[in-house]
């Protein structure tokens, strides 16, 4: 499968939302993704950081309302900056775009859970 996908993801950046926090108030156009996804659907623990995506239009179109700040900033969040518009599935992204994101993780941990997302999806659209 790696030799068939390409990950979507552009950049990613810690970023934290500057004015009026990030996890008061539901931001649509932000979106669970990689290791956080994986946590939620699957048996991995949290990463350290919340993991979350957006589409690169929303990005240029909303960045002045994040903060880059350093690793150890309480509340911060990794953001995954994608080339296209988050593909979604019931509110959530795709479990093969979450995939392709993922592809050359070294982690077993990791691989074992998108083995598994894959082989769940595949089971349940066959």
């Amino acid at each position: 499968m790696k030799n068939v996908m390409k990950s979507p993801v552009k950049k990613g950046d810690l970023g934290k939302k500057e004015k009026k926090g990030l996890f008061e108030i539901p931001v649509p156009y932000l979106k669970e993704a990689s290791e956080s996804y994986l946590s939620r659907f699957g048996m991995l623990m949290p990463p350290v950081y919340e993991q979350k995506a957006m589409y690169e239009k929303d990005w240029r179109e909303n960045k002045e309302e994040f903060k880059e700040v350093r690793k150890n900033t309480e509340g911060s969040i990794q953001l995954e900056i994608w080339n296209h518009e988050l593909p979604l599935q019931m509110g959530y992204i795709h479990p093969v775009a979450i995939a392709s994101t993922l592809l050359g993780e070294r982690d077993p941990r990791i691989e074992d859970e998108v083995d598994t997302l894959i082989r769940k999806y595949l089971e349940e659209n066959d």
